[in-house]
C-alpha cells in the first residue's frame, strides 16, 4: 500500500513539473529534482561477480550491521573508528549486534523484503566435475 502511494505522488509530482514546462509558461526558480533512493539499507541477492555474497545491510549513527545469507554471519562494525569495515564486533558488542538485527528484520518485514529460504532438496555434491 506504501508503495502505491509514494508512486502516485511522484506520478503526481512529475506531472506537475511537465505542466511548468508547457510553451508559453516560464519556469519558476527554484526548479526541483527528484533523486529516489534507499537509505534504510537493502536486500539485494547480488550477482556481481565480486567477492560480496547475497546479503542484507543496516546502518544506525556510526554502526553498520551486515548479515551474510549464505554463511549466516552477522558482522558489526565501528565506522567512527573503522571506515574500512576490518574488525568485526559481533561478538564484542552482542547488545548493539542483537538491536541492529531486530531494525533490520522491522525494515525488512515493512518494506517487504523477500530473504532467501534454504532448499531442502539441495546437495553441495557437485556431479559436474565427477
Amino acid at each position: 500500500m506504501n508503495r502505491y502511494r509514494i508512486f502516485s505522488l511522484l506520478i503526481l509530482l512529475s506531472l506537475l513539473s511537465f505542466c511548468a514546462l508547457w510553451p508559453g509558461k516560464e519556469a519558476k526558480k527554484p526548479n526541483f529534482i527528484f533523486i529516489l533512493v534507499d537509505d534504510l539499507g537493502w536486500t539485494d541477492l547480488a550477482c556481481y561477480g565480486s567477492s560480496w555474497t547475497p546479503g542484507a545491510a543496516v546502518r544506525q549513527g556510526n554502526w553498520k550491521l551486515i548479515e551474510f545469507y549464505h554463511h549466516e554471519k552477522t558482522e558489526l562494525y565501528d565506522l567512527s573508528t573503522d571506515s574500512g569495515e576490518q574488525n568485526d564486533l559481533s561478538e564484542k558488542q552482542p547488545g548493539k549486534t542483537s538491536e541492529l538485527k531486530e531494525l533490520l528484520r522491522r525494515m525488512q518485514d515493512e518494506t517487504g523484503a523477500l530473504s532467501p529460504v534454504k532448499n531442502p532438496a539441495f546437495s553441495n555434491n557437485n556431479s559436474m566435475n565427477k
